[in-house]
């Protein structure tokens, strides 16, 4: 669902504490793929973003969704600020995040790990590392955190 709204007497981002916005955004919004109700898992299902012709693009001798789909999971909510990184750990993100886009490409509905721990495992990542790539590649906008 894409949305703008305007909500008066909340937290804000770059004025108010991180902790508050991030608290706040977990309130009115989270992202669940299964609620164990079959009508609503129905209608959570027309929200889950499907590959087509029109989100598919090339890019570097690959295709990949012009809408940045899968997205990352996350822990938790996290306002992400640009990562400041010298030339060999720039390398070393650019390596990591190729492996995270390559796997998350790669896992099917019926094979998604049902957990972050499962996740990170699969991916042979520790979470410090897969939140740098995060950070990383998305600088600037926040995640939801992991739930299914």
């Amino acid at each position: 669902m894409h949305c703008l709204l305007w909500i008066a007497d909340v937290p804000q981002y770059g004025v108010s504490n991180t902790a508050e916005v991030t608290q706040y955004i977990d309130k009115v919004i989270f992202c669940q793929r299964t609620w164990g109700q079959e009508d609503l898992d129905s209608l959570v299902e027309l929200q889950v973003h499907k590959h087509t012709k029109t989100c598919k693009k090339q890019f570097r001798n690959r295709t990949v969704c012009r809408f940045g789909f899968p997205k990352y999971p996350m822990f938790e909510t996290e306002i992400l600020e640009p990562l400041v990184c010298d030339n060999h750990e720039l390398k070393v993100h650019t390596d990591n995040l190729n492996h995270i886009k390559l796997f998350l490409a790669s896992i099917k509905k019926t094979e998604e790990p049902s957990t972050m721990e499962d996740f990170l495992v699969a991916l042979q990542l520790q979470y410090v590392h897969f939140g740098y790539q995060v950070q990383f590649e998305n600088s600037n906008y926040f995640h939801l955190s992991f739930s299914k």
